[in-house]
């Protein structure tokens, strides 16, 4: 194996470690954002489908992080993963 292969194939595989530790933003664990919201006192119905100004104001302080920790996307509806 050349040189350049072997490089490549050691930035190809940084590259899926990588992406398998950072999970995709919009990939929501539902049941940790539920259990998380329920402690908050704000409705898991209400927040996966409102718009995401109604989710800044229920969550106040708390909105950025939270964001950050369970990835939601902007303006989207949080939905729960169905096992089929």
């Amino acid at each position: 194996m050349s040189f350049s292969k072997k490089a490549a194939a050691v930035e190809e595989s940084k590259g899926k470690a990588k992406v398998e530790v950072e999970p995709e933003v919009g990939k929501v664990d539902t049941k940790a954002l539920e259990k998380e919201l329920t402690e908050k006192g704000v409705s898991y119905q209400q927040f996966s489908n409102a718009e995401e100004t109604w989710r800044k104001r229920a969550l106040k302080e708390d909105y950025a992080a939270m964001k950050l920790k369970h990835k939601w996307l902007y303006d989207q509806p949080i939905k729960s993963e169905q096992v089929v």
